[in-house]
């Protein structure tokens, strides 16, 4: 995957503004993310979403929210 410059502006653009409100963000929060995002993985991509994608998945979340949540302790 790449990025155009322009939506690699928004996203920094916007991730600025998250960041600053980062340590209002609990485990909580980013697990729900990671709900939201695999609800919408299997909503948009169903044949492709077999169970062996969800746990490869869900296990990518695990990762990202347990790196997320040890940064911003």
């Amino acid at each position: 995957m790449s990025l155009t410059k322009t939506e690699r502006t928004i996203i920094v653009s916007m991730w600025a503004k998250i960041s600053t409100q980062a340590d209002t963000i609990g485990t909580e929060t980013l697990e729900l993310l990671s709900h939201c995002l695999l609800v919408t993985l299997a909503a948009r991509f169903p044949a492709d979403f077999t169970a062996e994608a969800h746990a490869a998945w869900d296990k990518f979340l695990s990762v990202v929210s347990s790196v997320l949540t040890e940064k911003y302790r």
